[in-house]
């Protein structure tokens, strides 16, 4: 018996690596990327559907929140269409970059929940598939990686305290 294949929706701000990320977790290049901050994936769509260890996966790539040249319910819109045409999903990661959360950063998680939840159950699932990824280590500079993930850790802290 073939198991449904568990729907990803990998998302966040424009230029934080989000089609890298599907590249990497794929293994190869399914997914158009660059290392400048704009926009290369103009549309939200399914570019991997395959296995991922042991399980069978699709891999939606969306569009970045916060464009200047796009506006967010426009991007919203977009990524509700591709989600309505796969029937759902069941896992949302949230790719962030290393480095300071900025209030652009933190406006995130709202625009995606209030966007895509039309209704109060439907917000308590879509938080407890809500996941992180923060990409971008390899790319400090220069400057210690352990540094950064402290100072992103005590961002994160002060941002959101328990």
């Amino acid at each position: 018996m073939e198991m449904d294949p568990i729907v990803i929706l990998i998302a966040g701000k424009i230029g934080v690596g989000k089609s890298r990320t599907i590249n990497n977790l794929v293994g190869s290049v399914v997914s158009r990327s660059s290392a400048a901050a704009e926009s290369i994936t103009s549309k939200t769509s399914v570019v991997y559907q395959g296995t991922l260890g042991n399980t069978t996966v699709k891999l939606l790539d969306s569009s970045g929140l916060q464009d200047p040249h796009k506006k967010n319910i426009d991007t919203i819109t977009d990524i509700t269409n591709a989600i309505v045409l796969e029937g759902g999903i069941d896992v949302l990661y949230h790719v962030v970059s290393l480095g300071r959360l900025t209030d652009a950063d933190l406006a995130i998680p709202n625009l995606l929940l209030d966007g895509l939840s039309s209704n109060s159950t439907e917000r308590a699932r879509l938080i407890r598939s809500y996941r992180i990824i923060v990409t971008h280590a390899d790319s400090s500079e220069g400057e210690d990686v352990k540094n950064l993930i402290a100072g992103f850790k005590e961002d994160v802290k002060q941002k959101f305290p328990s």
